[in-house]
């Protein structure tokens, strides 16, 4: 007999998962589009982009924490490199643009 704490937990367990591939769906989007960049300023996009994309808040304290770590991650990693966080975000919103386009542009060929 499951109680209700069984139920939540699952439920958590379960968004979180799905979050996870909502995070590698875009890292993987953005390491197939940013080979133009030096590499150092690909790597901290790559790790900036689902906070960009998400926000650091996703409603769950263990995926915010992984946001918010991640995205401290990337500007530590391009300001060793000399990028601005500004910059790190910047690219990687533009990249989110990008991926934004390309989905309703794949849900409109779905639709025809």
């Amino acid at each position: 007999m499951s109680t209700i704490y069984d139920q939540e937990q699952v439920a958590r367990d379960e968004y979180r998962v799905e979050m996870r591939e909502a995070f590698a769906d875009i890292r993987d989007y953005a390491a197939g589009t940013t080979t133009d960049l030096a590499p150092p300023l690909r790597r901290a996009v790559w790790l900036a982009i689902p906070a960009v994309r998400f926000g650091q808040s996703v409603r769950d304290e263990e995926l915010d924490r992984e946001l918010v770590l991640d995205l401290v991650a990337a500007q530590e990693y391009g300001g060793y490199f000399g990028y601005s966080a500004d910059q790190i975000e910047d690219e990687a919103d533009f990249i989110v643009g990008h991926w934004f386009q390309d989905r309703d542009a794949e849900s409109a060929k779905g639709g025809e």
